[in-house]
């Protein structure tokens, strides 16, 4: 079922307004009301164009005329059935070749005070002829203990990482390492070693962000935190311009907090924003950052896991509950700044003598791309994160 539905209206912005299209929720190609076709009651075409597009991948679309509002709900990019938001597969090529939901218009918008959450397994592409406009917000970030970003923990992520181990209590995992690195994962008293992260990646290719490694388990083999997953993959695309005065997200999630004395799991990587068109303004928010690592566990209490990122200039804290001995998790990367290593576990010796596991490291910033490259209007941290290549 639509997430969805497109509200009747006009968008412009020194050129003729499109005719709009209303298609009611739930219907689509099967049901004679698709977005490629029809008429818009007023006497001009809906009928979709063939239009090409350049952005690290070649688009060619069917893009409807008209103007498509993005109301509040999600996209889930991994739908293909006949009610997805996506075009169908047959109306677009990619080159090279990836999974995508392409949704396309002649122009787009998130309107002032929506919000549109998008996930699934393929990235997601906004593909506009003219216009697009993002007044509301657009969130492809990954959260802990919830939805996951397009595409998130694609890659390319390293593979030279050290994992945490093992002992009375297991070490803290590594951060997640995009193009730039993530960070180590905090020892414990018992001899458990903190996860060491892999060494930063060449970015090419559009894709999500990179997860965050698990950390280790107690002696008794349980205990350890999940890593936080990499935040989504998202590509605005317009042939004229594109603004944004609200916000788009894809930053990483949060590492898990350990249990029994296990290690924290480590920060996700911020994904990957690709904006081009030949104009492109950001007056609002704009960032991928790193998730906070999760904190070591205690005999009877849980670590607290990693924060998610909220601004562009917030980076994401570590689990750090004051009242148990687990390491605390290290920051998550923000702007040009990187990423924190977890703490190492604790020990209380005494009556209530305990130990705990170690925290985990917090994931590195992710990608933003702005083409063609950007004369430097768009570099300030207080709204773009991390800064725009």
């Amino acid at each position: 079922m639509r997430a969805w539905v497109l509200a009747l209206t006009l968008v412009g912005c020194g050129f003729s307004s499109p005719a709009a299209r209303d298609i009611p929720a739930g219907d689509g190609p099967d049901g004679g009301d698709s977005p490629t076709g029809g008429s818009d009651g007023g006497g001009g075409s809906t009928a979709p164009v063939r239009i090409c597009r350049d952005a690290l991948v070649h688009v060619c679309a069917d893009v409807p005329r008209g103007s498509l509002n993005l109301m509040t709900g999600g996209i889930d990019t991994s739908d293909v059935s006949a009610s997805s938001e996506c075009l169908p597969q047959s109306a677009y090529t990619i080159t090279p070749a990836i999974d995508a939901c392409v949704i396309a218009s002649q122009t787009i918008a998130i309107p002032v005070n929506n919000a549109v959450s998008a996930t699934g397994t393929r990235r997601l592409i906004l593909f506009a002829d003219e216009t697009l406009t993002i007044a509301g917000t657009l969130d492809a970030a990954s959260h802990r203990k919830g939805m996951t970003g397009p595409a998130a923990d694609t890659g390319p992520c390293p593979t030279n990482f050290t994992n945490p181990t093992t002992a009375t209590e297991g070490g803290g995992s590594w951060g997640g390492t995009l193009a730039q690195p993530g960070n180590s994962g905090g020892s414990t008293p018992g001899g458990g070693i903190g996860g060491i992260q892999g060494s930063a990646v060449l970015v090419t290719a559009f894709a999500g962000g990179c997860p965050g490694g698990s950390g280790a388990n107690n002696g008794a083999s349980s205990g350890g935190g999940s890593g936080g997953h990499g935040g989504g993959a998202v590509l605005l695309l317009a042939g004229q311009s594109i603004a944004v005065s609200g916000t788009v997200n894809a930053s990483g999630a949060g590492g898990s907090g350990g249990k029994q004395r296990g290690g924290g799991g480590g920060g996700g990587t911020g994904g990957m924003i690709v904006l081009a068109a030949p104009a492109v303004r950001i007056t609002g928010k704009c960032f991928a950052n790193g998730g906070g690592g999760g904190q070591g566990g205690a005999s009877l209490v849980e670590g607290s896991g990693g924060d998610e990122s909220g601004a562009p200039d917030d980076a994401a804290g570590g689990g750090n509950a004051l009242t148990i001995v687990g390491g605390g998790g290290g920051t998550g990367g923000v702007g040009s700044t990187g990423s924190k290593p977890g703490a190492d576990g604790g020990q209380i010796t005494g009556k209530f003598s305990d130990t705990g596991g170690g925290g985990a490291g917090g994931g590195a910033v992710g990608v933003i791309k702005i083409l063609p490259p950007d004369p430097g209007m768009n570099n300030d941290l207080h709204k773009v994160s991390p800064p725009p290549t």
